[in-house]
């Protein structure tokens, strides 16, 4: 790890990875706050999306629409669990969780941003095919 001008340059099995150290407090709060307050409403938000989604089942017999929203619900889940270990990594300037712990939390954070943009796609198109555009 090597740091320069507030900027940590971090490699991990041949990735490299850089970490932008916020210099005032004032900007580290204001991180800190961001990213934790996206994690409770992220979690919150999403976990009574797919409630709504798998307890009611009337509404998955209604439209393939309500399988895209409940997967991507899933996927933001997914997407803001990595957030915690972000803020303390903010906090700290450091990543103190090994090797694995960065490689699976770079790998989530990245590939189920990937998997809500295709679910969007995907929705899109099904929407669009629907109201008689394809």
């Amino acid at each position: 790890m090597t740091t320069l001008n507030n900027t940590t340059l971090s490699s991990v099995g041949g990735a490299q990875f850089v970490f932008v150290n916020p210099t005032t407090n004032s900007s580290r709060v204001a991180i800190l706050v961001a990213y934790l307050l996206t994690f409770a409403l992220g979690v919150l938000g999403n976990a009574l999306v797919l409630y709504v989604v798998i307890r009611h089942r009337h509404l998955r017999a209604k439209s393939v629409a309500n399988y895209y929203i409940g997967n991507l619900a899933l996927a933001d889940i997914s997407f803001v669990v990595t957030l915690p270990l972000f803020c303390w990594t903010t906090y700290a300037s450091d990543w103190p969780f090994g090797t694995f712990a960065c490689k699976l939390a770079y790998s989530l954070h990245d590939g189920v941003r990937l998997v809500g943009v295709f679910t969007l796609v995907a929705l899109s198109v099904d929407r669009y095919a629907w109201l008689g555009g394809l």
